[in-house]
């Protein structure tokens, strides 16, 4: 409640004089209240919001009250304005004492608000009890009703076993009922039984196609050491695989019994008291059979040195063992990459070890290794269109290998600059003593020819020990594989 206007308090000199309206004590009294009061509501307000979120309703309903008290707060301000100033001087006592009537009155509020809250929770359980209630009674209708009729059926299941038993009971005690079953056929007579025996030996053989099939893997993994598939020298020696040959059967391959392709000597004849080296076949004469692979062979080298574009490409093709078929190949890409057309290509014969001492060829003697290197004396090795064949023994009949290593190494810069596209370089099987090992490293790839089933597997890591030992660039050719699996199984699958 607001009082009369007070006398005006004085203040300052005579000549500036402002009249201040002096509230009376009950308005001091609540203003000061009214200031405790905010006080206590925003501090319950900042408990109130460490527990609960802003959208709580005791949020709210709390601040909805601060809203109002502090509109009173304001109007009695606005009639008093001397009240601003009074509330500093407001003793503590009676600030303390406001304060804990206000507490007193919000704790009054929160526990109002907070029944109510609870009554509505207790409200909503004691619908859904009921609710959950009437369900029950249907059930225990519906479960009454099945009892009932579950007795029902026991019953008459007593009555129906008790009628079956006197049933059989009577049939059993009538004297009228005399068994008429006769024998409709009479017993087979006595036979041996041979399905033991029959048992036993399928046992027998199945123990032997399982021995044998155990015998075969063991000899296979444990006692043959030969290298039979590909896949074995790209897992286990790492070495690229160019080529994979099958093997060809001799009337397949060459028909009527005609000589097999060998460079670098041939064959031997006695003609008179003299030995005589019979002229191998030219490369032209490859075999039908094996064409298909020479120029498999050519392309995949021609995609090997496809981003090289120095010339001349210098190949080495040599074997583990003799007879793998080195020869035979060098002379066979030899021929493919003649037939490009796009330069010349050497073939230069390094197999000293077939016993040649004077290489001929078509009954004329090989090009020296140092005149095919002259153009005015290369005609002499011109086999066919492209097509260079030289010896690198000569005419001199140097075969020794070291003589012969120093020699070819010192004709390397003159190879390297010559205008031939490919060098072919027929050489003898890989050993610690043969030149292969020493002209190794100065080729710009080898290809290391593996016969399989015929070569073991220490030997291909021997030779691939000495040709790391020359830093040579080393790919693999599988040579004479064989097909253990007939052609139908795979035609079949």
């Amino acid at each position: 409640s607001a009082a009369g206007p007070i006398p005006a308090a004085i203040a300052g000199d005579d000549t500036n004089k402002t009249a201040v309206a002096v509230p009376p004590s009950e308005a001091a009294s609540l203003y000061r209240l009214l200031s405790d009061r905010i006080h206590a509501l925003r501090q319950k307000e900042l408990d109130m919001s460490a527990i609960y979120s802003g959208e709580n309703p005791l949020v709210i309903g709390l601040r909805k009250q601060i809203a109002e008290v502090e509109r009173q707060k304001t109007e009695l301000e606005g009639v008093y304005p001397g009240l601003v100033q009074t509330a500093a001087t407001a003793t503590p006592a009676a600030s303390s004492h406001l304060l804990g009537l206000d507490l007193a009155y919000s704790d009054r509020v929160a526990q109002v608000a907070g029944l109510e809250a609870r009554m509505r929770v207790l409200t909503n359980q004691l619908e859904r009890a009921t609710v959950e209630a009437r369900a029950f009674d249907q059930v225990e209708n519906s479960i009454l009703k099945l009892q009932r009729q579950r007795d029902l059926e026991e019953a008459r299941l007593k009555r129906l076993e008790s009628s079956l038993e006197q049933a059989t009971i009577d049939t059993a005690l009538d004297s009228s009922k005399i068994s008429n079953i006769s024998i409709a056929q009479a017993p087979s007579p006595p036979v041996q039984d041979s399905s033991r025996r029959t048992n036993s030996a399928a046992l027998a053989a199945g123990a032997g196609v399982l021995i044998g099939l155990l015998l075969a893997l063991f000899l296979d993994l444990v006692l043959d050491q030969s290298v039979r598939r590909a896949s074995e020298l790209e897992r286990r020696f790492r070495l690229p695989v160019f080529m994979t040959i099958p093997v060809f059967k001799a009337a397949r391959l060459w028909g009527n019994g005609r000589q097999r392709l060998l460079w670098g000597g041939g064959a031997s004849k006695q003609v008179g008291t003299a030995t005589e080296t019979v002229a191998p076949p030219s490369v032209s004469d490859s075999p039908e059979a094996l064409r298909p692979f020479y120029e498999g062979l050519r392309d995949r080298l021609l995609l090997h040195f496809e981003n090289v574009t120095r010339r001349p490409k210098v190949i080495a093709l040599s074997g583990c063992t003799p007879g793998s078929g080195a020869t035979t190949l060098a002379a066979g890409l030899a021929a493919a990459l003649s037939e490009t057309g796009d330069g010349n290509v050497l073939l230069v014969d390094l197999n000293l070890d077939q016993g040649a001492a004077h290489p001929f060829y078509r009954g004329k003697q090989l090009c020296g290794l140092a005149d095919i290197l002259e153009h005015e004396k290369r005609g002499a090795g011109l086999v066919q269109d492209n097509l260079f064949l030289a010896s690198a023994t000569g005419a001199n009949g140097s075969g020794h290998h070291p003589v012969l290593s120093k020699k070819v190494v010192d004709l390397m810069p003159r190879l390297r600059a010559s205008d031939y596209d490919y060098i072919i370089f027929d050489l003898p099987p890989i050993s610690p003593t043969s030149v292969t090992f020493r002209l190794a490293g100065y080729m710009d790839l080898v290809l290391l020819v593996v016969e399989s089933a015929r070569t073991s597997k220490h030997k291909v890591r021997d030779a691939m020990a000495l040709l790391g030992h020359a830093k040579a660039k080393v790919g693999a050719i599988l040579n004479k594989q064989r097909k253990y699996v007939p052609e139908w199984v795979h035609h079949g699958s």
